[in-house]
This record gives C-alpha cells, structure tokens and sequence, in this order.
C-alpha cells in the first residue's frame, strides 16, 4: 500500500502511463529522487505498485515501462456452485475485516494496534535480515517447536523454571490462537472470555467450533466471583485473559486478583490462555510480571507477541506450556505448516537479546507515551462529552461515548472526516448501556492526531446537533 509520502510520485507516473503509448519509457530512479526530492525506496515502491497494477512493466538493467494497458478478455465466470457447497457461511463475527480492506492514503487511521513505519523497528530488522539471510539455518528445515536459540531466549525472559523446552514458537500471537483453539477443546465447548475483549480471540475461537462465554470486568480486569460462577454454570475448562494493558480497556490485573484467578482454575480444573500482546509496552512503569511466573501447575498458557513491539511483517510469536498440552500443540505446528519460518526466526533471536532492541524499546515508549497524552489532551479539547482513563501502557485508549450517541453512526461520522475508528461492540459479547470506541494512539504522527481529535470533535457535534 502507497503511503502519503509517495503519492505526488504515484500521481505523477500514473499520468505518465495515461498518457503514454505501450512500450514508452518512463522517467529512472534517479530522475525521480531528483524532481521530487525523494529517496530511492519511495520511488521503487511507487514502481512496484505501478507494475502489479499492470500499469507499468520493469525490465532490470534497462528501465521501466508502460504497458499496452488492455485487459485480457474474460467471460463472467459462475461461481454459485460454491454458495451451495459451502452452505452457510460460520457467524465470527467483527474485528479483524478492516485489515483486509485498503483505505484511502489520506485517512487518519486509529483503529489499528499497529505503530507507525517511523515508531516500527523496521532498520533494525532490516539490518538483522541482511545478516541473518547469509546463514544456511535460514533458509533449512528447523524443529517444529522452533530454533532452540530463540526458544532459549524467550525462556530466559521469564526465568525460575522454564527452559527452552517450554517453548513453542508459532507465525504470529493469531496463529497461537487458532492452535490452542483447535487442539486444546472441541468443537461445541465453551470457552470463558473476558468482555469486553479481543476480538481476533472471538473469530479464532468461533472458526474452531467453541462457544465464547463472556465474563464481566472492571479497571482491574476479570472479576474472581463472577469467573467462578460462569465456570460452574458453563462448565467450561479454557478462559482467555489479558492481565497486563488488556485489549481494549488497558486494565491491568492486580496481584491480589491475580492469586484469585490462579486459584479458581485449580479449583476447575481450567487452562488459562493468558494473551500478552503488548509485553514490551509499559508506558508508566513496569505492569507486573507474566502471570505465568506464578503458576506452579501448568495451567496457564502464555501466547508472548512481538509484533508491536518490532513491526508487523516479523509474524513470530512464542507460546510458553508445558505437559502434555505443550506436546499436542508441537504436533498441530507440524500438521499445519511444519515450522516458522526460519529467516524470521533467525531475526527474532538475533535482535531480542541486543542493546539495540533495548534502545529501540526505550525510545518507542517514549514516543507512545508522548502520542497517548496529546491524544487525551486534543479530545478534552475538541470532543470534552467523551470519557477516557489514559491507558498505563498498550497502543489504544478506550472511550466511552455520551449517552444517546450510537457508536456505529459516531463511527460513519468519523470516516466521513477522514478518520478510521473502532466501535466497541466489535470487542464485547454482551450489549452495553454505553457506546465506546477504541483509539490507537500508535498509528498516526503526533501532529495527525490533532488533527483526528478536531474531526472526531466535530463528527461527534454532528450528532449532538441533531
């Protein structure tokens, strides 16, 4: 996808090929940096686009050029054999289709956890990538359970007990997901989720045939009485948690409450599927350790992400167990996809234990944090009817809308103005008296997100007007 940055190069090589007659010569490298004072890779990304647009065909060594531009003629092709075949299509509800869908390079857009290409660790991992791809491991077979040099880093991050044999590594925290859904429950069971929460969970666990059932929570995350009832009354043996910045209300689970939770799963008999997707991302001090840490009889399973810490193409992910569960889930890594990736792998395990990674941390908070207060300060300015308690760490602030505001039509008003938002019914399971939204922070240059809260600030006047 062309960012903003490219579009006066794109704009202009469109044109170009618009114009131009099949086989013409368009303008090098080199010619462009110089008209438009950008840098090589803005312009060869503009080229790439150009070329799977089928507008433009490179030839190395020679140039770039336009294509005759006529489309092979096609018949309109029936594919409603599919539609019977494939039945009704599964109800997994909402949350992840806009990832999949392309967006306008103008729009603002705060409904994604991802930081910004300037906050990602993109230099970093390109450097380690350079290196890395020379090594023959890199590209060979490796152990489904993963490289043991990354498994011995992430091993070394908790400490006490765990050894590399613990664990698991996996193409991203959505993949860990899926496997322990499938391989960890059957089909029809229920599983214990916290609401509101994260919905790749609630698509991941309804592909696999489970009944996500929800449990209330408060600024301390799942409250113990109430997971202990639903436990008894649904009698389900799996729950999913998000002790630290939980997605997406930022509550972090106390210690007290953290002895509670542990307890009521021995008392069950239950695995608890604890999600620490933004590990790394303590904005105001340390948020407490794993829950893992304290649990001395394997019945929790810690799926750790690095993807916004470090970028989103490094799809590596670990998932530490241990017993029996971690053997059934090193054997569903190898039914699906043999392994990880190798090179990725490689990357994660060379970069991880760095004082550059350290650095890189060190300055990401900062920005985050920095993002994260102007976007508080900017909505009290221009939308002061929404209500926000500054996340502590993560990548998005959660805010509750005014009583009588539809967050769907808040949500339309938004993008009318440029600006992508997420509506809190896409992370709960249950209705709620209120409306919210979820902002990311991490997306947008911090002079973009004053401009995104002036737009919010008047889409959210529109309805008020009304």
């Amino acid at each position: 996808m062309l960012t903003s940055d490219d579009n006066s190069v794109a704009t202009f090589l469109r044109a170009a090929c618009a114009a131009g007659r099949p086989g013409d010569r368009l303008p090098s490298v080199r010619q462009l940096q110089q008209r438009f004072h950008v840098s090589p890779i803005t312009v060869q990304r503009v080229v790439r686009a150009l070329v799977m647009e089928g507008k433009a065909v490179a030839r190395p060594g020679d140039g770039t050029f336009v294509t005759s531009g006529v489309a092979s003629p096609t018949r309109p092709v029936d594919h409603s054999w599919q539609t019977v075949l494939l039945g009704r299509s599964p109800e997994v509800g909402r949350g992840l289709e806009h990832l999949a869908i392309p967006r306008a390079a103008s729009t603002l857009g705060l409904d994604t956890g991802f930081p910004d290409p300037m906050l990602q660790a993109q230099h970093l991992l390109a450097t380690a990538a350079a290196r890395c791809a020379r090594r023959s491991e890199a590209w060979d077979r490796c152990p489904p359970q993963g490289l043991v040099e990354l498994r011995t880093v992430f091993a070394a991050e908790l400490g006490g007990p765990f050894s590399p044999a613990d664990v698991l590594i996996t193409p991203g925290a959505q993949a860990a997901l899926d496997s322990i859904f499938r391989v960890l429950a059957r089909p029809g069971d229920p599983v214990v989720m916290e609401d509101p929460c994260y919905p790749g969970a609630i698509v991941a666990s309804t592909l696999a045939g489970l009944v996500p059932i929800p449990v209330p929570t408060d600024e301390h995350g799942v409250l113990p009485d109430a997971l202990g009832d639903v436990l008894a009354r649904s009698g389900a043996r799996m729950m999913v948690v998000q002790p630290r910045h939980s997605n997406p209300t930022g509550s972090i689970m106390t210690s007290e409450r953290r002895v509670s939770i542990l307890a009521i799963a021995r008392e069950f008999g239950c695995f608890i599927i604890e999600d620490d997707w933004v590990r790394d991302l303590d904005l105001d001090g340390p948020s407490g350790p794993p829950l893992i840490i304290d649990d001395q009889h394997g019945h929790v399973i810690t799926i750790r992400s690095l993807s916004k810490a470090a970028a989103p193409g490094l799809r590596v992910a670990a998932v530490i167990a241990r017993g029996p569960a971690l053997a059934r889930l090193v054997s569903a890594r190898l039914a699906a996809d043999f392994f990880t990736a190798p090179l990725l792998q490689t990357i994660a395990a060379e970069i991880l234990p760095s004082a550059v990674w350290q650095r890189h941390l060190v300055v990401l908070r900062s920005a985050l944090r920095e993002r994260r207060d102007l976007l508080v300060t900017e909505l009290a300015a221009h939308a002061p009817q929404l209500r926000c308690t500054p996340p502590r760490g993560g990548v998005a602030i959660w805010v509750q809308l005014p009583a009588g505001i539809d967050e769907a039509a808040l949500a339309s008003a938004c993008a009318d103005r440029g600006v992508g938002v997420s509506v809190g019914n896409t992370y709960r399971l249950t209705e709620s008296p209120h409306g919210y939204l979820r902002l990311a922070f991490g997306t947008s240059e911090a002079s973009s997100l004053s401009v995104a809260a002036e737009r919010i600030g008047s889409a959210l006047r529109s309805l008020l007007d009304q």
